[in-house]
């Protein structure tokens, strides 16, 4: 009875990564990408009324958010669909993608900061000269 229990657990386990990391996680993420692809359209465009520094960060939050998304699908939804991954893709496919994911959060999180210190300067001194005014949003980042 112990071994059917076992080989039960597996096969559920098994099952619950298919469609979590297979089918949930890949649905989730392509909205993701799309909805960050109509912000990064929205945000170019010249009749929106935003500072030009407010907008390229948030542009630049959304390239991070799409590159991070598509890594994610790569190391965790394609080994999930494809059976033969773990043998023939992945040496060759995580040694590029991982640094990516990672530097793709990274430069997400950075670029939080960035509109939390833009909103700052514009909320709580918006007379004083900051950075961030004259170089497009890239004073807030660096």
């Amino acid at each position: 009875m112990n071994s059917s229990s076992t080989c039960s657990t597996e096969c559920w386990e098994m099952r619950m990564a298919f469609w979590v990391e297979g089918v949930i996680l890949p649905v989730i993420a392509a909205f993701g990408i799309i909805g960050n692809i109509l912000c990064v359209s929205v945000f170019s465009k010249k009749k929106l009324d935003l500072k030009p520094a407010f907008s390229n960060i948030l542009k630049c939050l959304s390239v991070f958010d799409i590159v991070f998304l598509t890594c994610i699908i790569w190391l965790y939804g394609v080994p999930e669909i494809i059976p033969s991954y773990y043998d023939i893709m992945e040496p060759h496919v995580t040694p590029w993608v991982l640094p990516f994911t990672q530097c793709a959060l990274t430069g997400s999180v950075y670029s939080v900061v960035a509109v939390a210190l833009e909103r700052y300067f514009n909320v709580c001194k918006p007379f004083s000269r900051n950075m961030g005014r004259n170089s497009s949003g890239l004073g807030y980042i660096f």
